[in-house]
C-alpha cells in the first residue's frame, strides 16, 4: 500500500528538514511499490536502432487497437513508412538540463509515436487533464505554449508522466511542471482515476514488467492507484521546492 501524503501541500515554498526527510521516506516507499530492485536501464546515449526497433516491435505486437498518442496511428503503419520515433513523455531536456539522467533511460516513460508529431511537440509541456473544447496540437495556456494530445490518450500519457516524475523526483534534477500543470494537478489525478488502462496498455505494461521486474503502480494495482490518487503525492510529483 502506498503511503498517505495527506499532510503534504502543493505550495512551492522551500522545504524544512522535516519535510525533506518525509519526502525521502515517501520516495523510498514509492520505489518499493515499483519493485525491490530499480533496474539498471540501458543509458539513452547507448541506445541503438536495434533497441528502439525492439521497443517499437513490442508496441506493434499489441495489435491494431493500440493507437499512437499524438496522431492515432498504428505503429505497424509508422514502421512500414519509416516514421516511427521514441517519445520521452517527460522530455529529456527536463532531466538534469543538458546532462544525461536516469529518467530518460526508463522505457516505462517512453511512447512509440509519429516522428513528425514528436518533432512538433518538441519539449512543450503536455495537457494531461480533461481540457474540454481545447484544440489539439500546440495551444497557449496562460501565455505558455503546451501540446494538447487527443483526449482519448491523455490518461495513458498522464500515467507515464506521473510515474516518471514520482520515480525520479529525488534521483534526477527534474524541471518544474508548467504553471498550468500545477494548477490542474487535481484534474490530472482525477483523469487517471476515472479512466482505467485499456487492455492494450495493460498488456504493454505486463511485457515491460516481465522484462525488467519493475512496475508503474498507477497501472498494475487498483487499490494502490486509488491510494496514490487520493493523497496526491503532489509534492513528490510536481517537484515544488
Amino acid at each position: 500500500m502506498l503511503p498517505s501524503l495527506a499532510s503534504l501541500s502543493i505550495g512551492c515554498g522551500s522545504y524544512d528538514d522535516a519535510k525533506q526527510d518525509q519526502m525521502r521516506e515517501e520516495s523510498w516507499m514509492w520505489l518499493e511499490a515499483c519493485g525491490k530492485n530499480h533496474p539498471r536501464f540501458k543509458s539513452w546515449g547507448s541506445v541503438r536502432s536495434k533497441d528502439k526497433n525492439a521497443f517499437h516491435e513490442l508496441v506493434e505486437n499489441l495489435g491494431p487497437m493500440y493507437r499512437t498518442s499524438y496522431t492515432n496511428s498504428s505503429v505497424k503503419t509508422l514502421r512500414r513508412d519509416h516514421k516511427q520515433s521514441i517519445e520521452h513523455i517527460l522530455p529529456r531536456s527536463f532531466v538534469n538540463g543538458r546532462l544525461s539522467g536516469a529518467a530518460e533511460n526508463d522505457p516505462f516513460g517512453w511512447a512509440s509515436v509519429d516522428r513528425n508529431s514528436n518533432s512538433t511537440r518538441s519539449n512543450l509541456p503536455l495537457v494531461l487533464w480533461a481540457a474540454r473544447g481545447l484544440q489539439e496540437g500546440i495551444v497557449d495556456i496562460g501565455g505558455e505554449k503546451h501540446f494538447n494530445p487527443p483526449s482519448e490518450h491523455r490518461a495513458r500519457l498522464a500515467r507515464r508522466w506521473v510515474y516518471v516524475r514520482a520515480t525520479y523526483a529525488l534521483i534526477d534534477d527534474l524541471a518544474l511542471p508548467s504553471a498550468a500543470q500545477v494548477k490542474n494537478a487535481d484534474a490530472i489525478f482525477s483523469l487517471i482515476a476515472t479512466t482505467p488502462p485499456s487492455d492494450e496498455e495493460l498488456e504493454l505494461h505486463a511485457k515491460l514488467s516481465e522484462k525488467y521486474g519493475w512496475v508503474n503502480p498507477l497501472i498494475t494495482d487498483g487499490e494502490e492507484r486509488a491510494g496514490f490518487l487520493t493523497y496526491g503525492f503532489k509534492q513528490l510529483v510536481f517537484g515544488c521546492g
